[in-house]
């Protein structure tokens, strides 16, 4: 399934820090001062009220605030364990793409 990935960080406490958004095939943001990461995020699922939102933390109540917005909710252990079979299955993937071309 095709989705776009945007990892947020605090950086709230880091004085006269401003927005910082990498973008390589993912986002990565960390957030500006005085804006931690889960009201970026509380934000974030406001512009995209439309698309499928799932969010990734064990942070108890971001939880339920995320819930309350409509956003689906995975445990920080469960969004790590997704990445490594992703892993596992981009790495047995590329492995058989090099197969074939070597045959």
């Amino acid at each position: 399934t095709k989705c776009n990935l945007i990892a947020v960080f605090d950086a709230y406490r880091v004085q006269g820090h401003d927005t910082e958004m990498t973008d390589y095939h993912n986002h990565v943001v960390f957030t500006k001062e005085a804006e931690t990461a889960d009201h970026y995020i509380e934000s974030l699922h406001t512009d995209m009220q439309k698309d499928y939102v799932r969010v990734a933390t064990s942070d108890g109540l971001e939880q339920i605030i995320i819930i309350g917005q409509g956003c689906h909710l995975v445990s920080a252990r469960e969004f790590q364990q997704e990445v490594r079979d992703m892993e596992i299955t981009s790495v047995k993937n590329i492995s058989t793409e090099l197969i074939n071309v070597t045959i």
